[in-house]
């Protein structure tokens, strides 16, 4: 008997049950998009696309986006993943010292090419890791009286952005609008930073953690007010990471410092939700998904 669940939906929920995929939820407003790019199963065009925020000190947790990044991609048609450090942004909007993040995530690159190499060498050749530049901000320049209008209208989307953003310090209304400028508009500026990186993409898939549904809430909106032509179509996939894991736990966590080694990753320490997230990178570690 024929199948009549549409694609998009039987993936949602392979994607949520698979534990080394380490997903959360795919947004129903994306499962539309979703459904085309499983219809043609061709990946050429199609992009993955993991923003690591400007942070100056990144734990080893992170490297969890880096597994998840590597599962969704076995089960979805993608041309090629990229690991993108957001240190331009995190610079002009958060004041963060932009040589000390390109170290952190130098470090961060070097070390999630270590692991895939060793548990995944298939696909180095489809993981790139690049920055943003500075080319970038006219588009966010150019959305902040869209964001500011959005916001007028939604109080608790603007209160609840403004919560967010004070963690980090900086303009919210621009932090939201790279948001948008970043992955639901053409064009991305990227840079190198291992990897030969492929621009132009016809469709993203994202990936990002819980915390990201509010930005991805704020992007809709934002979106219904430019036009369809001028946007590119994007999949939102987030992962059960319950904050983003770039940045480092309250309470502290192991880091990518100069002492680590792939071989002394603490398992078990930190916070309930900390310890779950190592328990991903764990997995990854210890089983290839084509060996289930």
């Amino acid at each position: 008997m024929r199948n009549e669940t549409p694609l998009a939906t039987r993936m949602k929920k392979d994607l949520i049950k698979d534990d080394l995929a380490y997903v959360d939820s795919v947004p129903k407003s994306d499962l539309p998009e979703m459904e085309k790019l499983l219809q043609t199963s061709d990946s050429k065009g199609c992009l993955m696309r993991v923003f690591i925020g400007a942070s100056e000190s990144i734990p080893v947790r992170a490297l969890g986006y880096v597994a998840s990044a590597a599962r969704v991609h076995e089960l979805m048609p993608v041309e090629q993943v990229q690991i993108i450090s957001v240190a331009n942004l995190g610079s002009a909007v958060n004041g963060v010292d932009l040589e000390t993040v390109r170290s952190q995530f130098k470090r961060f690159a070097s070390v999630s090419r270590f692991m895939l190499r060793q548990n995944r060498p298939d696909l180095d050749d489809i993981f790139v890791f690049c920055e943003d530049t500075d080319a970038n901000h006219q588009n966010i320049d150019d959305l902040t009286p869209v964001v500011a209008e959005v916001l007028r209208s939604d109080s608790s989307l603007r209160d609840n952005l403004s919560k967010r953003g004070s963690k980090h310090g900086g303009d919210f209304r621009a932090y939201t609008a790279a948001h948008v400028a970043y992955q639901d508009l053409p064009g991305l500026e990227l840079r190198s930073v291992d990897g030969e990186v492929r621009n132009e993409p016809e469709q993203v898939v994202s990936i990002g953690c819980l915390q990201e549904k509010i930005f991805h809430m704020a992007r809709n909106a934002i979106c219904e007010k430019l036009k369809p032509t001028d946007l590119l179509p994007s999949i939102q996939v987030f992962t059960l990471h319950a904050a983003a894991p770039y940045f480092p736990a309250n309470g502290g966590e192991q880091l990518l410092d100069d002492s680590f080694a792939i071989d002394n990753i603490e398992f078990g320490n930190g916070n309930p939700s900390t310890q779950r997230d190592m328990e991903h990178i764990r997995r990854f570690l210890e089983r290839r998904p084509r060996d289930e």
